[in-house]
């Protein structure tokens, strides 16, 4: 979803956003797909795999909201994209 917030318009990703933080919120595991620092990822995930723990789908991370907070024409989008990536549960 966040790749192709890369294409959308403003009100679609600011959309998305809120419900990737939502979703973000309810699965803490998630959160360690913000973190770049702490952690090398050599983003490669298998989605030909059928087993999620083995599809490594923590190697990578969400490098589109750096990209969204980055360089997005809105700033509305830069904002959330922001908020995002500084996100800690409530």
């Amino acid at each position: 979803m966040l790749t192709v917030c890369l294409h959308w318009s403003p009100p679609a990703v600011l959309r998305t956003l809120d419900f990737v933080g939502g979703l973000i919120g309810k699965d803490a595991t998630l959160e360690a797909l913000l973190s770049t620092e702490d952690r090398i990822f050599n983003g490669v995930y298998r989605p030909d795999v059928d087993d999620p723990q083995l599809c490594q789908p923590f190697q990578s991370s969400f490098w589109e909201l750096h990209v969204l907070r980055e360089r997005h024409w809105d700033a509305r989008v830069r904002a959330e994209a922001e908020k995002l990536l500084v996100f800690s549960p409530s």
